[in-house]
């Protein structure tokens, strides 16, 4: 199989697919793959440099405009135009792949490194792969990656050195302990992380549970900070979440 990668409007038309732009020619899946993502990237942001502009020709092009994939089949002889990505990028059921989501926040060296390092733009959005090269440098963001994991906690493991250990911040490994005890307890589950802090969502907690989480918190030398001090004990039985700070 040869998959030819193509920028060009999807309305098949003589005049149209003179104008087609090749991107690239591929024998296998993973580098096709890799080459589509950022190609519609690329194009994502074209079409939104174009947003603001008048005119029927621009509202063809933003409407029109794709990127798409021709595959020729040595073995019959024949082209496919136009494949569908999904036909071809193999993946997991998302009802039966183990995996959780969480919001990651690049914000400081060590999370850059993160994205650098590990985190990985697929069609089915970001992922955490250990096999990756580094990049250049990027601005700071927010992202929410997919982790092969069956608990949250589990990220945390996966993290090592890139999270905590400054300071009074536990480690990596020693938070992975305590959020795997929040889960037990209170049905914690981690959903979003930066280099200072770590969200989870949570059951309705009692007053008692409540006072013993502030504990904890405070046993670690983090802040809840999603709530002024005063309304501490109020907003963990209420509001089933909690952010931790470490200064």
């Amino acid at each position: 199989m040869h998959y030819v990668l193509i920028k060009g409007i999807d309305v098949r038309q003589d005049e149209e697919e003179q104008n087609n732009k090749y991107l690239g020619i591929y024998d296998g899946l993973a580098r096709l793959e890799d080459a589509y993502v950022v190609a519609v990237q690329k194009l994502e942001e074209q079409h939104k440099n174009m947003t603001g502009l008048l005119g029927d020709k621009v509202d063809y092009i933003v409407k029109h405009e794709k990127i798409m994939i021709n595959v020729f089949d040595e073995f019959t002889g024949r082209w496919h135009y136009n494949v569908k990505p999904e036909q071809l990028f193999w993946r997991k059921n998302a009802d039966t792949d183990n995996y959780k989501m969480v919001e990651c926040v690049f914000d400081n060296l060590y999370m850059y490194e993160v994205k650098l390092d590990k985190i990985k733009r697929t069609l089915s959005g970001y992922v955490y792969d250990d096999a990756l090269p580094r990049y250049g440098r990027h601005n700071e963001e927010t992202i929410t990656v997919r982790f092969n994991v069956d608990y949250s906690y589990q990220i945390l493991e996966m993290l090592e050195h890139y999270w905590g250990g400054w300071n009074s911040t536990p480690t990596s490994v020693e938070m992975a302990k305590i959020a795997k005890k929040w889960y037990e307890k209170y049905d914690a589950e981690l959903i979003k992380i930066s280099h200072d802090t770590l969200t989870f969502t949570c059951r309705k907690l009692s007053e008692s549970e409540a006072k013993e989480l502030m504990d904890e918190a405070e046993a670690l030398c983090a802040l809840i900070v999603d709530c002024k001090p005063e309304e501490m004990l109020e907003h963990l039985i209420n509001k089933e979440t909690f952010t931790l700070w470490w200064d």
